[in-house]
């Protein structure tokens, strides 16, 4: 097994730890299609489940994944990309490596067993230690009062990338407990922050809605709602950490948006073995537009059909407050790897029938997404119904649309309005 595969067994063991679903031998697509929107929320890249059920042996395949889908499992397990993983991976392969120079000395046995009686009472002892030291935190500490903190946000610019200013008074904060600034729910967006400092910027490259935090050692003391829009419509290439931005001029077109396979390998991205995402987006603030009353409607293909990319997976989504609705497409033959994703669930082609969502991608096709029954969402695809499904709880403020293509892809027709 080369340095590689041994690095990607690391991770993907990593992975399995951090999610603690039991083994992998046990997975389903839907299990598969969870772990996609999870590195999504937490990386920014959004992998397929065709590419995750690859990675994990579940289908055979003989390419090497892309290096953006590698950084992107990099930091999902926890890591900073990854090079640092694979350094990571070597060291832990090296700890345990059994000694390969000479022979065992004869006394070593001795000492094996000496080490053995000993180890299980010390490993013991700290645990008590630890556990001991936890409790006495937790009993002794009372909650910090949020009112001995102030927080807020100015954004410095309309467009992305972003810089936001932070203004943050953590002077009750107890010496010695760090202090973070959170840029939203995800932990791996926490920078550490001096306790008497007053201001600290940070970059957001991508559009949204987003819950902004500051942080005193495991308590979150004040949060506010942070909203970074786009400046009209933004393409992009997708990678992590920073995305590559496409001109207006080479996407925008008089009758449609579109960025074209041509144009993405022009950007120095390989389109085998795994093309990457081509987004587009628009975030802006609507007048009065919700869940419980809108019209979404596009026509949109999909112009890359090669090699991995053959499905010509696709997504309309619609951005909320609570989270998007995303909306899969591929050819009919792929429909059973799709995943019609809302908010807090995932319902998978395993245990419904989306078949309605696979269609020849390679001509234009009309969706159409709109509130329908109080609760209800319905959704079309080539002017038929396809899908009804349950929008739970209060409806969302709606901040706008994203379109998403394996290799390239095309979208017109775009109209997203209060529907009454």
């Amino acid at each position: 097994m080369n340095e590689k595969d041994v690095a990607l067994e690391f991770c993907k063991t990593t992975i399995e730890h951090k999610l603690a679903w039991g083994s992998s031998t046990g997975w389903t697509n839907r299990d598969y299609a969870e772990l996609g929107n999870r590195i999504f929320a937490e990386t920014g890249v959004q992998l397929s489940t065709t590419t995750l059920k690859r990675l994990w042996g579940k289908i055979d395949y003989s390419s090497s994944p892309h290096a953006d889908t590698l950084d992107a499992l990099a930091v999902f397990a926890g890591f900073d990309d990854w090079r640092s993983l694979k350094l990571s991976s070597a060291a832990s392969a090296n700890k345990h490596a059994p000694n390969a120079v000479g022979a065992m000395p004869k006394n070593m046995p001795h000492r094996v067993a000496f080490l053995k009686k000993h180890l299980v009472a010390v490993v013991l002892l700290v645990a008590v230690a630890v556990f001991v030291s936890m409790v006495w935190r937790a009993v002794s500490r009372r909650p910090l009062s949020p009112e001995a903190f102030s927080f807020s946000s100015r954004p410095l610019s309309a467009g992305i990338p972003n810089s936001v200013v932070f203004n943050y008074d953590a002077h009750a904060a107890p010496p010695g407990d760090s202090v973070f600034i959170q840029q939203s729910w995800d932990k791996r967006r926490r920078v550490a922050v001096p306790r008497t400092g007053r201001e600290h910027t940070s970059i957001y490259y991508r559009p949204g809605y987003f819950m902004a935090k500051l942080v005193v050692g495991d308590q979150t003391v004040r949060e506010h709602k942070l909203f970074i829009p786009t400046d009209g419509w933004l393409a992009y290439i997708e990678q992590s950490p920073i995305p590559v931005y496409l001109d207006r001029a080479v996407f925008d077109r008089d009758t449609c948006l579109e960025v074209r396979p041509e144009l993405v390998a022009a950007h120095n991205f390989p389109l085998q073995p795994e093309a990457p995402t081509v987004c587009f987006t628009e975030v802006r603030q609507y007048d009065s537009l919700t869940t419980d009353g809108f019209l979404l409607e596009a026509e949109l293909k999909n112009l890359f059909a090669e090699g991995a990319a053959v499905c010509r997976m696709s997504e309309v989504v619609l951005l909320t407050t609570r989270g998007p609705l995303v909306v899969p497409l591929s050819v009919p033959g792929c429909a059973g790897a799709l995943v019609l994703h809302v908010p807090h669930q995932n319902i998978g082609a395993d245990v419904a029938d989306l078949s309605g969502f696979g269609c020849d991608l390679s001509r234009w096709v009309r969706v159409r997404v709109c509130s329908g029954l109080p609760g209800k969402i319905d959704i079309q695809v080539r002017d038929k119904p396809v899908f009804t499904l349950d929008w739970a709880g209060e409806a969302s403020e709606i901040i706008g649309v994203q379109f998403n293509f394996k290799g390239g892809g095309a979208v017109r027709r775009i109209r997203l309005e209060r529907k009454e």
